[in-house]
């Protein structure tokens, strides 16, 4: 059995090199180092990846206290995203976890129950197999702060055997990681060090190297000029949808869905499995749409909610939804005020952001933060509205890519909305897979992203 404590650990930190579907696109650091009574777990992590004809830059720095056992005492982590920033701090008290996220809009305040039992940092998942124990066979259970989702979640890991590999020297034992929807596998060797990482079916890939070489993945990612994420995500269709905005309807077969939760079937969208295990979707072209039942006055409620993401009601959007709509009445008029404020005045760049508030700083942003920007004013007027996450056509790429727009809630019945591609109401491609606005809303879609294809089974005439 290998085992060591944080004081015996051979090593003080690690870099990796990072690839996605064969092409590098960052690098990784990990540094652990004693501070008073326990030690501190440094990680650094940066990425350039190619989208839209657009390098996307990203970097975090995560700073984890922890206690000689590797429990989470305070943390303190840094995100940057094509211009926009984030900060999340947190600090363990008793059975509760007391957070600060710092944004665009603010200073946001929560608090997390923990329970009685013990919290670990996510930086933590290759470590806490060394400090218990690693050997072929064992079994660890444990939880996690997973900042992403900003949430505990349960971990299970499992040690398969002890491998070699003509990707790395010497042996390794191989590590089993499974936390929420995300599966990823580890080569742990002699001096505790991840000699390969590996993880969504082998497409990201992380590799030991000398600091030198990891650092180069960086430098090799700028210079990359495929999409690497549009390439992979696309959902291939079989055959050309000729004029996606004219369609009356639209019955598409998806592939690969396993046991994805369909959402559920409305007046305009209704999704099924088949005999063949495919799932039939039948959209109609509607400007409004109805669910099997009327939301009640605790769902509406919920979908005028402030937000660290959607901050409902922040002075900056409160001057500038008066501005866009103050004077209108009717809910669908004001819909249609914001909806053209924003095709007006915002770019659909494929820039990133944390918060509504970052897109009117960039006035620029991809469909989520469109997206994000629509609720949040719409939300501000009082109009409850939700962030839905499916897939739309490309005519370009002849296949369908994955994509976020709004629903909004007129008194009698839900709106699409889709400011990046100036639709209202959305055209009949427009497939609802997901609703939510948060990482953790949106990570059942990592078990679809690069499996599923599309069969066009009809498109219904004008």
């Amino acid at each position: 059995m290998l085992r060591y404590s944080l004081e015996t650990l051979p090593y003080q930190e690690y870099w990796t090199g990072l690839s996605f579907n064969g092409k590098k696109i960052g690098f990784n650091r990990v540094a652990v180092r004693r501070e008073g009574e326990g030690h501190v777990i440094e990680s650094e992590t940066a990425l350039q990846m190619r989208l839209l004809d657009r390098n996307k830059g990203f970097r975090m720095f995560a700073l984890d206290r922890i206690a000689p056992d590797l429990q989470l005492r305070e943390f303190e982590y840094r995100y940057s995203l094509d211009g926009s920033n984030l900060e999340l701090r947190g600090r363990v008290e008793g059975e509760r976890l007391q957070l600060q996220i710092v944004n665009a809009a603010g200073v946001h305040e929560q608090a997390l129950d923990l329970g009685q039992e013990p919290v670990y940092p996510r930086s933590a998942l290759l470590l806490y197999p060394l400090v218990q124990g690693i050997r072929p066979g064992v079994n660890y259970r444990y939880w996690v702060y997973d900042a992403e989702d900003r949430q505990l979640s349960e971990v299970r890991q499992y040690v398969t055997g002890y491998e070699r590999s003509n990707l790395f020297a010497g042996g390794a034992y191989r590590l089993q990681t499974s936390i929420r929807a995300q599966e990823a596998t580890a080569w742990i060797g002699a001096k505790g060090q991840p000699l390969l990482e590996s993880s969504l079916d082998g497409v990201m890939t992380a590799l030991l190297q000398r600091e030198a070489q990891a650092r180069n993945y960086l430098v090799q990612a700028a210079l990359n000029r495929e999409e690497t994420l549009i390439n992979y995500s696309l959902v291939p269709a079989d055959r050309r949808i000729a004029d996606p905005r004219k369609a009356s309807a639209l019955t598409l077969a998806l592939s690969g869905m396993g046991e994805f939760l369909l959402p559920v079937p409305n007046s305009r969208q209704q999704c099924a499995p088949a005999d063949n295990g495919d799932v039939i979707c039948r959209v109609l072209a509607t400007v409004a749409h109805r669910e099997p039942a009327p939301p009640d006055e605790h769902q509406l409620q919920k979908y005028l909610e402030h937000t660290p993401i959607l901050p409902t009601g922040h002075p900056t959007l409160e001057l500038l939804a008066t501005d866009i709509a103050g004077g209108l009445e009717d809910p669908g008029e004001r819909m249609r005020a914001v909806f053209s404020w924003i095709r007006d005045n915002i770019g659909d760049d494929a820039v990133d952001v944390f918060t509504a508030l970052d897109v009117l700083k960039q006035r620029n942003a991809e469909c989520q933060g469109q997206s994000f920007l629509y609720t949040s004013l719409a939300r501000t007027l009082g109009i409850p509205t939700r962030v839905v996450n499916g897939l739309v056509y490309s005519k370009r790429r002849n296949g369908f890519l994955y994509h976020t727009w709004a629903e909004s809630w007129d008194g009698n019945a839900w709106q699409s909305i889709d400011p990046t591609l100036g639709q209202f109401p959305v055209d009949v491609t427009h497939i609802r897979l997901i609703d939510g606005a948060e990482i953790s809303d949106l990570t059942p879609l990592l078990q679809l992203i690069g499996r599923i294809q599309a069969r066009v089974l009809e498109v219904g005439a004008p």
